[in-house]
C-alpha cells in the first residue's frame, strides 16, 4: 500500500472509531506528549471517546499543556483503535501498550522517525515532517477538522521542542508557516518556547552542575553521565538534564554530544545530538534505538562505564569517517 493509500485508510480509521486509546513513547519529550495530547483534543472534538496513556511520568516543563491532567499509566481496554505516536519500535511504549497490542485491537502508527520499523496495521511514516505534532497538524487540515486553541498550543509544543526551538535543519518555510497557523488558531508561542526550552526547576539545575562536572571531550565528541548518585543528591528525576546532549554538541569542535543516563546498575539511557553530515540516527539504530540523523536515542543494558566504552569509540569513528570524506 502506498504511502498516500496508508494515510487515507487511517484517517477513515479515526473517522469509523468510536473509542481510541493513544500512546506515545516511553521517556515523553515534548513531541510525544503534544502530538498526544493535540490528537487527543482533535478526536474529542470530533464526538470520539478518547484516553491518553503514557507509561513514564510526564516531565515538569510539559504540565503546562491544556489536557495533561487527563493523561493516565493504568492499563486501558475497551477501545476500537489504537494509535502509537512519535515512537519507532513496539517496545518503546511500555507494558500497557504491549498489552493492548495483544488484545488484537488494530494498531495505527504516526511518526516522523526515519527508523520507524512499521510495526502497525497502519502506519504513517514521514522523516520530511519536522515533528509528528506537524503531522498531526496536517491531518487535521486535510480531514477538514476545526483546530481549537488547546489543539493548537500542544501540536505547537511538538513542533517547537523537536526543532529546538526551530534551530535544527528540519526547521522548513513549510514548518514555520505550519507553526504560523497554529499560532493564529490560539497557540502562544512566547509562552511554549520559554516553559519548554528555558524554564528549569531547582533540582534540574543543580542536577546541571553534577552532570557537567562528568563531561569529557575527545576526537570531536563530547559526553557526561547522570548518575542514580547524582540525582538522588539534588532530589532529581530521571528526565531531568534533558537538553544535556544538545549543549554538549554545541562546544566548539564537537561534532556528536551524549548524555549517558544512569536508569538502574544495569541499564543506561543514551540521549545523542549531533551536528550536521553526521548520522546519528545510524549510530543508535546499531545500538538497538533510532532516531533522527541529527538527534536520537537508545537504551543499553548494562552497566554505566560498559556503555561509554562501548559507545564512545564508535561515535569517534563515526566522526573520525566524515573528516576524512571533508576536503
Amino acid at each position: 500500500m502506498s504511502e498516500s493509500d496508508q494515510f487515507d485508510e487511517i484517517l477513515r480509521s479515526l473517522t469509523a472509531a468510536h473509542h481510541i486509546l493513544i500512546f506515545s513513547h516511553l521517556g515523553p519529550d515534548g513531541d510525544a506528549v503534544g502530538s498526544a495530547l493535540g490528537l487527543w483534543w482533535l478526536l474529542r472534538e470530533q464526538g470520539k471517546e478518547v484516553e491518553v496513556s503514557f507509561a513514564d511520568p510526564l516531565p515538569f516543563n510539559f504540565r503546562f499543556l491544556p489536557g495533561v491532567e487527563l493523561v493516565t499509566d493504568r492499563p486501558l481496554a475497551g477501545h476500537d483503535l489504537v494509535v502509537a505516536l512519535d515512537g519507532s519500535d513496539a517496545e518503546r511504549y511500555g507494558a500497557n501498550f504491549l498489552t493492548a497490542r495483544a488484545s488484537g485491537t488494530p494498531l495505527v502508527t504516526i511518526d516522523h522517525h526515519k527508523t520507524n520499523t512499521c510495526f502497525g496495521d497502519l502506519n504513517w511514516v514521514d522523516s520530511q515532517f519536522a515533528a509528528t505534532a506537524q503531522m498531526i497538524y496536517h491531518l487535521a487540515r486535510q480531514a477538514g477538522w476545526p483546530l481549537s486553541a488547546e489543539a493548537a498550543f500542544c501540536l505547537a509544543t511538538g513542533c517547537v521542542t523537536d526543532t529546538n526551538a526551530f534551530s535544527t535543519d528540519h526547521t522548513t518555510p513549510t514548518l514555520l508557516e505550519n507553526v504560523a497557523d497554529l499560532m493564529r488558531e490560539g497557540a502562544p508561542l512566547s509562552q511554549i518556547i520559554r516553559q519548554t526550552m528555558s524554564l528549569r526547576s531547582q533540582a534540574d539545575a543543580a542536577l546541571w552542575g553534577r552532570i557537567l562536572s562528568t563531561q569529557h571531550v575527545e576526537r570531536g565528541v563530547a559526553w557526561a553521565m547522570s548518575s542514580i548518585a547524582d540525582r538522588k543528591a539534588v532530589g532529581a528525576s530521571e528526565e531531568d538534564g534533558s537538553g544535556i546532549s544538545t549543549f554538549l554538541c554545541n562546544i566548539l569542535g564537537v561534532k556528536i554530544g551524549i548524555l549517558f543516563t544512569e536508569v538502574d546498575p544495569e541499564t543506561v539511557r543514551l540521549s545523542i545530538r549531533s551536528r550536521p553530515l553526521y548520522d546519528v540516527g545510524t549510530l543508535a539504530l546499531d545500538l538497538g534505538g533510532g532516531g533522527h540523523t541529527q538527534a536520537s536515542g537508545a537504551t543499553l543494558t548494562m552497566a554505566l562505564e560498559e556503555a561509554i566504552q562501548l559507545v564512545i569509540p564508535r561515535a569517534q569513528a563515526l566522526v573520525q569517517e566524515k573528516v576524512a570524506l571533508i576536503p
